[in-house]
């Protein structure tokens, strides 16, 4: 009988995964693979297109008190992540306590298409670094309102 694979190996394989794609296929080997993979799945994530932001929303909601607590950071990089999503967004955002990392390249656009973007930035209290691109009077009025004691701030 061959020896069995230490579990904190198979974590550790699982950040040589680059690739989500190939993270997945790892993950769907079985039930111990797919825990193993999940933190390193969701330890940093991009949103570039709707169809981005529907899988993370579908996916977290699956098994919110599973996953939700491995999201780590969520890069909002481009208008058509959120342009049909943005409820899908404020979902996430609100139920991700363990959010240390948010990145928001279309902030102005983005706050201005959900009225309780504001709200669900400035009720994340574990965020540390916050990072604010394409800014306006709505993004100040927001940073005005975090009370979130930052380690990191960009404009």
């Amino acid at each position: 009988m061959s020896p069995k694979l230490n579990y904190d190996i198979l974590c550790i394989l699982t950040t040589y995964l680059r690739r989500r794609d190939d993270l997945l296929s790892f993950m769907d080997v079985s039930q111990v693979f797919f825990a193993a993979g999940l933190p390193s799945l969701l330890r940093n994530v991009t949103l570039n297109k709707r169809k981005d932001t529907k899988w993370l929303h579908d996916f977290m909601f699956a098994d919110p008190a599973t996953r939700f607590p491995h999201l780590r950071a969520l890069h909002i990089v481009k208008v058509e992540a959120v342009l049909y999503g943005t409820s899908h967004v404020m979902e996430i955002l609100r139920r991700a306590e363990s959010l240390e990392v948010l990145s928001v390249a279309v902030s102005e656009k983005f706050l201005k298409m959900n009225s309780r973007a504001e709200e669900a930035i400035c009720g994340l209290k574990s965020l540390k670094t916050l990072t604010l691109g394409n800014v306006g009077d709505a993004t100040f009025f927001m940073l005005q309102q975090l009370n979130t004691p930052l380690e990191s701030l960009s404009v």
